[in-house]
């Protein structure tokens, strides 16, 4: 009776060891050799799959496998719950490759390799420009990056797009904006400017203060991701320093200078220069404020352009414009705050970029014949 128990038990040993060796290869064929299927005829190599927060494991695998990312259910749990993985997987939109092993893909889930986008921001990018950029990379539409950042008011603005009726979308895109102007100080230091219309007026757009850089954004790429990003961006990179006296003016005086000057020497002079003509109440004259408000930054101004009805036309009005004109860079930021007094009062750009200076209005002239012509 011994011996046949004895016997009995080797045998169960023996079909068990056979048991766990034969799920031991079946385990390593199918999860690290065994391939999902990747159809040569597909348009793309990958697909963007997205796991929401919340999602069960079971509901994410069964997407897996309904997009045919995996081969086997089976097989994907077991790996992720004998390897501890299930724990770690992150919630985000994912770059998943067809054709791959299932470990693979739990690799790639469970170590949270969501996929990114590089997107960079220019020095003198305005609103317009970074909203056109972002719908042509297909994140978002125009008008979704207005209803984040805001939209200009009350202005000549043909170009922009106007905010519609109210309705859900909108008070929606009004929440995330006040929001914004809630968590970062910077956005309400000192809002007024040198102009008596708008001494009172608060910031209504973000232009000026997305802070121009590269960024990788997690899809899906959201207009309140960029901006949070470039928001955080300035609130490290322009210290409080710089953020003295009246921010808001400084942040209009560095746009003006980004769009005009283009060395940092250069663009202290031109501070120097704008910021006297400002305490002398001489307009400031300068193009490339009409440029913004007619919507060409590279349009060449007619006689008729300086007679535009807008209060961003600084030929016709006095003071600075009611805001930045562009998202100036950190150099422009810094020669508004640190710039250079000199007997200059007028300046021009070379078609060649040099800035020339004049201390007198006929030799301003003069220059312009000789540089400009």
């Amino acid at each position: 009776m011994r011996k046949n128990l004895k016997i009995f038990l080797i045998v169960l040993c023996s079909m068990a060891g056979a048991g766990v060796m034969l799920f031991a290869l079946l385990f390593y064929k199918n999860v690290f050799i065994e391939r999902a299927p990747s159809f040569e005829n597909r348009k793309f190599a990958t697909i963007l799959h997205t796991i929401e927060r919340g999602q069960n494991f079971v509901q994410i695998t069964n997407d897996l496998k309904e997009k045919q990312l995996i081969n086997s259910k089976f097989w994907i749990e077991s790996y992720l719950l004998l390897s501890g993985r299930w724990m770690d997987i992150k919630a985000g939109t994912y770059d998943l490759p067809y054709g791959s092993t299932t470990a693979q893909i739990a690799s790639i889930i469970s170590h949270g390799w969501v996929k990114k986008e590089a997107i960079t921001i220019l020095p003198g990018w305005s609103l317009e420009d970074i909203a056109k950029y972002c719908q042509e990379k297909g994140f978002f539409t125009q008008e979704e990056f207005f209803k984040a950042a805001g939209s200009p008011v009350g202005g000549n603005f043909s170009w922009w797009v106007k905010e519609p009726e109210q309705n859900s979308t909108t008070s929606a895109g009004i929440s995330v904006f006040k929001k914004l102007v809630e968590d970062f100080n910077f956005l309400s230091i000192n809002n007024s400017t040198a102009q008596s219309n708008s001494a009172d007026s608060p910031i209504f757009d973000l232009e000026g203060y997305l802070f121009p850089d590269t960024y990788e954004v997690e899809y899906p790429i959201t207009p309140e991701k960029i901006i949070r990003l470039a928001l955080n961006n300035f609130q490290e990179k322009v210290s409080l320093d710089l953020q003295a006296g009246n921010f808001r003016e400084t942040i209009i005086m560095a746009s003006l200078l980004e769009k005009e000057v283009r060395s940092y020497e250069d663009k202290q002079i031109v501070a120097g220069i704008l910021w006297k003509r400002l305490k002398e109440d001489w307009p400031l004259q300068v193009d490339s404020t009409i440029n913004y408000a007619i919507g060409d930054s590279g349009a060449k101004l007619s006689l008729d352009d300086l007679q535009l009805e807008s209060a961003y036309n600084t030929y016709r009005n006095k003071g600075l414009p009611p805001g930045p004109i562009c998202n100036p860079g950190l150099e422009s930021i810094k020669a508004a705050v640190y710039y250079q007094n000199s007997s200059y009062w007028y300046y021009l750009s070379a078609k060649n970029g040099k800035t020339i200076f004049s201390k007198t209005f006929s030799q301003h002239l003069a220059a312009k014949a000789r540089y400009l012509r």
